[in-house]
C-alpha cells in the first residue's frame, strides 16, 4: 500500500481522486487554496511542508522544495494528480522532477526569473504528459485574465493594455511580498515611468504608479500586445503618495533602502488604522482610439490567490490542460471558470461583447528581447 491509498483508503485509484498536494498548504494562499479544492467532493487535498501537522485539517507529509530527489521520493509514494505550489523555490529543479513523474504543477510564483526558468522546461512537459500553469494570483494572475477579455472585446489584436492593481492598504502581507515591493519602488529608474490617473471602478480617481509585475513580461507574447503597463496604487491616497511620491524621492530612497526602514514596513503591514482590504484589478485594451475594459473586485489579494490556484487546480485535476506550460490567459475554459466566482466574492465586470475564446494563443516560450521590450513599454 503507498502513501496515498493508505491517506486515503476509501478513494478509488484513478486520475481525478488521486490526490492534490498543495506544498504549502499550512500557510495563508495555500490554506485558501487547500480549503476550497476540498469543497469539492471529487477530490483529496494533501498538505506538503517542510513541518507537517498532524492536527491539521488535512492530511499531511513533509517535503523539502531544495531537495530535488526528497520531492521525487514524495511524489512516488504519494502519486498526486497535480502539485499546487505555494512557497518560492530556488529555481526549476522542484518543476522538473514534478514533470519527469508525469506529475503536473500549478505555481503561484511572480518572478519574472522563475517564469524564464519554468518556461524552459516545456519540452520535458510535452514528454511526459504534463502541463504547469503559471500566472496565477492577483498580478500576475487576475491581471493576466482580464487583458484577455479586454483584447478579445477589440477582436484579439490591440496596441496597448494598461493594467491598474489597487491594492487594500491594510491587507497583511508576508516579508517577501514587503520586499519585493520596497525593490520595485526603488527600481534604478521607476521614478521617471509616468504614473497615471485611472478611473477605478467603485473607487473613483486614482493616481497609480508603474512597478515591476511579471505579467509585463508575459502578456506582450501570449496575447502579442506590444505594450503592456502593470501600474499600483492603494486604497488609502495617503499611503499611495507616502510610498510613491516620498519613496522614489531622494530622502526617501535612503529611508526606505535602509535596513531600519524595511523592518519598519514590514512591521507596518497589516497594522495601519486606514485603508481596508478590499482590492480591484482593472484592464484596459486600446486600439486605433478604441477602448475596452474589464476589472474585478474582491476582498483580501491572498484569498484571491488561493481561490485562482484552487480554480486551476481542479481544472488540471478534473478536465485536464494540455501538455506543455501555459500562462493563465492561454486557457480559455480556466478564464470563463474564474468569472463564475462571484459566489467566492470575486465580481467581473466588463464589456462582454466577446467571448473569451477569440484570442489565439502563443505556447513559445518568452524570450529575452520580449522581457526587455516589457520593461520598457
Amino acid at each position: 500500500m503507498n502513501t496515498s491509498e493508505r491517506l486515503f483508503p476509501d478513494a478509488p485509484g484513478d486520475d481525478v481522486t488521486r490526490p492534490i498536494l498543495v506544498v504549502g498548504g499550512s500557510g495563508r494562499v495555500g490554506s485558501i487554496a487547500a480549503e476550497r479544492l476540498a469543497a469539492d467532493p471529487r477530490l483529496r487535498v494533501l498538505i506538503g511542508s517542510r513541518h507537517p501537522s498532524p492536527q491539521g485539517p488535512h492530511p499531511a507529509v513533509r517535503v523539502d522544495v531544495t531537495d530535488a530527489e526528497s520531492v521525487r521520493d514524495v511524489l512516488r509514494r504519494v502519486r498526486p494528480s497535480v502539485v499546487v505550489l505555494c512557497v518560492d523555490v530556488p529555481d526549476g529543479s522542484f518543476h522538473a522532477a514534478c514533470l519527469e513523474e508525469g506529475v503536473s504543477v500549478v505555481d503561484v510564483t511572480a518572478s519574472v526569473e522563475q517564469f524564464a526558468t519554468v518556461e524552459a522546461l516545456a519540452p520535458l512537459a510535452l514528454e511526459h504528459g504534463a502541463s504547469v500553469v503559471l500566472s496565477i494570483g492577483v498580478a500576475p494572475g487576475l491581471t493576466n485574465a482580464l487583458a484577455r477579455l479586454a483584447v478579445s472585446a477589440l477582436g484579439g489584436h490591440v496596441e496597448r493594455v494598461e493594467l491598474t492593481v489597487m491594492a487594500g492598504s491594510r491587507e497583511e502581507h508576508g516579508a517577501e511580498a514587503v520586499r519585493w515591493t520596497i525593490d520595485g519602488i526603488l527600481e534604478p529608474g521607476a521614478e521617471h515611468r509616468d504614473a497615471r490617473r485611472v478611473d477605478v471602478p467603485g473607487s473613483g480617481r486614482r493616481t497609480a504608479h508603474f512597478m515591476p509585475f511579471a505579467d509585463q513580461v508575459s502578456l506582450t507574447r501570449t496575447l502579442g500586445v506590444p505594450s503592456v503597463t502593470t501600474r499600483l496604487s492603494l486604497d488609502s491616497r495617503a499611503l499611495t503618495w507616502l510610498l510613491f511620491r516620498f519613496g522614489r524621492s531622494r530622502v526617501g530612497r535612503r529611508v526606505l533602502g535602509s535596513r531600519a526602514g524595511r523592518a519598519a514596513l514590514r512591521g507596518a503591514s497589516g497594522r495601519l488604522p486606514i485603508g481596508g482590504e478590499d482590492f480591484v484589478v482593472l484592464a484596459e485594451a486600446e486600439d486605433r482610439g478604441r477602448r475596452a475594459t474589464w476589472w474585478v473586485r474582491g476582498r483580501s489579494q491572498s484569498r484571491a490567490t488561493g481561490l485562482v490556484a484552487a480554480v486551476a487546480a481542479r481544472r488540471v485535476a478534473v478536465d485536464s490542460t494540455p501538455a506543455g506550460v501555459w500562462h493563465l490567459d492561454q486557457l480559455p475554459a480556466l478564464l470563463a471558470e474564474l468569472v463564475e466566482l462571484e459566489s467566492d466574492g470575486l465580481v467581473f465586470d466588463g464589456d462582454r461583447s466577446r467571448g473569451v475564446n477569440a484570442v489565439p494563443c502563443d505556447s513559445s516560450r518568452s524570450t529575452p528581447a520580449a522581457r526587455r521590450r516589457a520593461r520598457t513599454a
